[in-house]
């Protein structure tokens, strides 16, 4: 993280939300499957998954263009295929998820590469879209950063800058501004969810009758949380 802020604190201008898809693309690689990615090879990652999903998702009528634009994406994704074979080849892939696929379900198998796609595809542009909401919306709050920083750094220096449990436990106002973010942001755009008693619409539109399954987004759901009562487009994370 610190190398990428880094290297956008040295740009005077750039496409924020692009920036923070690379970020989580290396995260995602480096991190979570550790791929042994390199910095070209994940902005050349975030290009072709931004390829593939805009082709691919959202694109149900038959027409000339949203045809090219599927074309396009399966073209990425063979693409993609082609780089994570690569590195699940590799003879010095270090030890993690990726790996321990490999071993398990064989280096080729469909197991161990829907891993990869599995986690790019739900963890990319949903945390890419949040950071980036969450991060424009401190900057409406300069008083919600200063906390924000003064956190980071007292924690930081209490647990010798290392990551733990306990350090992210301890950040509490944090907490608050990614659950704020998280409300107000339409990462998700449909969360399953069941009705644990009978719920009427706040438009009174039909009753949602209890045991009854139902799709809602994440800041649709907060209308009924009394902590957000009339206040539901409001940026407020001390709540």
């Amino acid at each position: 993280v610190q190398q990428h802020v880094s290297s956008w604190a040295q740009q005077k201008s750039m496409h924020f939300y692009d920036n923070v898809r690379v970020l989580m693309m290396d995260v995602l690689h480096n991190v979570v499957l550790k791929l042994n990615t390199s910095p070209d090879e994940v902005k050349q990652a975030a290009a072709l998954s931004a390829k593939w999903v805009g082709g691919v998702v959202g694109n149900i009528d038959a027409n000339e263009t949203t045809k090219a634009a599927f074309a396009s994406g399966m073209a990425a994704r063979e693409q993609l295929i082609t780089l994570y074979t690569e590195k699940l080849h590799a003879p010095d892939l270090p030890n993690g998820l990726a790996a321990a696929m490999r071993d398990a379900f064989g280096v080729d198998s469909e197991p161990t590469l829907n891993t990869c796609f599995a986690l790019t595809f739900a963890g990319l542009e949903t945390s890419s879209n949040n950071i980036s909401n969450m991060i424009r919306l401190l900057s409406t709050d300069p008083e919600a950063l200063k906390k924000v920083k003064s956190e980071a750094a007292s924690v930081s220096e209490k647990h010798k800058g290392l990551a733990t449990i306990a350090a992210q436990d301890a950040l509490q106002f944090t907490y608050a501004v990614v659950r704020e973010a998280l409300r107000m942001t339409y990462a998700v755009g449909a969360v399953p969810k069941v009705a644990t008693e009978a719920l009427t619409k706040p438009d009174n539109a039909a009753e949602l009758p209890a045991k009854c399954p139902f799709q809602a987004a994440w800041k649709a759901m907060s209308v009924l949380d009394p902590a957000v009562k009339g206040e539901l487009n409001v940026w407020k994370p001390e709540r």
